[in-house]
C-alpha cells in the first residue's frame, strides 16, 4: 500500500470523525460561538428526558423481566451519552492540550515518507473497525426512526381506532405523549434529538479515543525505529535524549486521556455487561418478537460489541507496543558505555504506557472477555428469574 494511500485514508477517517464531533457540539475549536457552545448541552437535555422516560417505564413495569431489560439496554446508552458530553466539556482545555500535542508529532512525522509509513500502519484495520459502529449505529437509529411509521401503517391496515401514536422510545411521562398533538410532536423532535446525539456522541467520541491511541503507538514505532536505527554512533545521544522528552509527553497525554475518557470507560465497563444481557435475553424469546425486532437487536448487539471492543482493543495495542519500545531500547549496544548507560536504564525504569482510569483497571482485551462472561452469567440469572416466575 502506498504511503499516498495510507495517508489519505487516515486523513478521512479523521475528517469523519471530526464531523460527528462537530455536528454533536464537542468539536474543540479554540474560539466557541455562543450557539455552538450551548449545543452539547441541548443534546444531553433530550438525551436526559428521553433517558427519564425509559427508566420511568422499567420502574412502573419492574415485575415484568422483558420489558425491563428492554428499557434497560436503551437507558444506559442514553445515559452514557450524557456522560460524555459533560466529560469532554468538564475536560476541554485539556482535552484541546492533548489533541495539539499529538497532532503536532503526527504533523511532523509526516514530513518523512518511512516513517509516515511507520506511523500509519494498522489505519486500515482501525477503520474497518470504527465503520463498523458507524453502521450498527447509523442502522439502529433509523430503525428506531421507522419502528412508529411501522406500528401507525398496522394500526390503519387492521382498522384500529383511535390511532395510538408511539414515539421511538417507549417511555412513561407525566403528561399525555400518546394522543397525537403538540406535546406529542414535541417528544418526537426530542427523540430525534436524541437519537441524532447517540449517534454522532458515541461513534464520535469511541472514534477520537480510538484515533488518539492510534497516533500514540505511532510515535511508540517511530521511537523504535529511532533507537534501533542511528546512522552515526554521535548521534545516539541526541537520539535518546529526543525520545526520552517524547515519552514524557506521551505519557502527559494519556494521564489527559485517563481524565477525559475515564469516567464512561469505567462507565462502560459496568453497564456494558447489562446492556449485552439484556439484548441476548430479547434474542431468546425470539418466538415472541417479529423479524423486525431481530434485526434491530442484532444490529444494536453488534454496535455494543464493537463499542467495547474499540476500547479494549486500543488498550491492548498500546500495551504491545509499548513493550516493543521497551524491546528497542534494550536493543541498543548500551551495556558497558557510561556515555549513555545511566540514560538507558532511566529510560528502562520508567512507566509503561497504559490506561488505567482512575487507577481502577488497565484496559485491554482481558476486559472485553470479562464483559462478556458478566454478560452470560447475567443472562443466565434472567433465565433462572423467569422461569421461576
Amino acid at each position: 500500500m502506498t504511503t499516498n494511500v495510507t495517508l489519505a485514508a487516515c486523513l478521512s477517517f479523521r475528517r469523519k470523525i471530526k464531523a460527528l464531533l462537530y455536528v454533536s457540539g464537542l468539536w474543540l475549536p479554540e474560539k466557541l460561538g455562543s450557539f455552538y457552545g450551548l449545543l452539547p448541552f441541548v443534546f444531553a437535555i433530550v438525551s436526559a428526558i428521553t433517558s427519564f422516560g425509559i427508566l420511568a417505564l422499567v420502574s412502573h413495569h419492574i415485575t415484568r423481566v422483558p420489558v425491563v431489560v428492554r428499557g434497560m439496554s436503551v437507558g444506559t446508552s442514553l445515559l452514557c451519552v450524557i456522560l460524555k458530553i459533560f466529560c469532554v466539556i468538564s475536560q476541554r482545555k485539556r482535552a484541546i492540550e492533548l489533541h495539539e500535542i499529538l497532532d503536532h508529532y503526527f504533523s511532523r512525522v509526516l514530513s518523512d515518507e518511512h516513517m509516515t509509513n511507520l506511523m500509519l500502519t494498522g489505519i486500515f484495520t482501525l477503520r474497518r473497525i470504527c465503520f463498523t459502529l458507524f453502521f450498527a449505529s447509523s442502522f439502529t437509529v433509523f430503525l428506531n426512526f421507522v419502528t412508529p411509521t411501522i406500528d401507525i401503517i398496522n394500526q390503519k391496515r387492521n382498522g384500529v381506532q383511535p390511532i395510538k401514536y408511539s414515539l421511538i422510545y417507549p417511555g412513561v411521562y407525566p403528561w399525555d405523549t400518546v394522543q397525537y398533538g403538540v406535546i406529542h410532536q414535541i417528544h418526537f423532535i426530542i427523540e430525534i434529538l436524541a437519537s441524532v446525539s447517540l449517534f454522532c456522541v458515541t461513534c464520535g467520541v469511541d472514534g477520537l479515543f480510538a484515533f488518539y491511541v492510534f497516533q500514540v503507538t505511532g510515535q511508540l514505532r517511530v521511537m523504535s525505529h529511532r533507537l534501533t536505527h542511528v546512522e552515526e554512533k554521535n548521534n545516539i545521544q541526541i537520539v535518546i535524549r529526543e525520545c526520552s522528552q517524547q515519552y514524557r509527553m506521551l505519557l502527559k497525554c494519556l494521564d489527559s486521556m485517563d481524565d477525559i475518557f475515564g469516567p464512561f470507560v469505567l462507565w462502560m465497563m459496568a453497564t456494558n455487561a447489562i446492556v449485552l444481557c439484556a439484548l441476548i435475553f430479547q434474542l431468546s424469546q425470539i418466538t415472541n418478537i417479529s423479524i423486525f425486532r431481530v434485526i434491530f437487536i442484532l444490529t444494536y448487539l453488534t454496535m455494543k460489541m464493537t463499542q467495547t471492543f474499540i476500547y479494549t482493543w486500543s488498550g491492548t495495542s498500546l500495551i504491545h507496543q509499548s513493550e516493543k519500545y521497551l524491546e528497542a531500547i534494550y536493543e541498543i549496544d548500551w551495556f558497558g558505555k557510561k556515555t549513555i548507560m545511566s540514560s538507558i536504564i532511566i529510560m528502562l525504569c520508567q512507566r509503561p504506557l497504559r490506561l488505567k482510569p482512575f487507577g481502577f483497571s488497565v484496559i485491554s482485551m482481558n476486559v472485553f472477555v470479562m464483559i462478556l462472561n458478566t454478560a452470560i452469567s447475567y443472562f443466565c440469572l434472567l433465565r433462572t428469574v423467569e422461569q421461576k416466575s
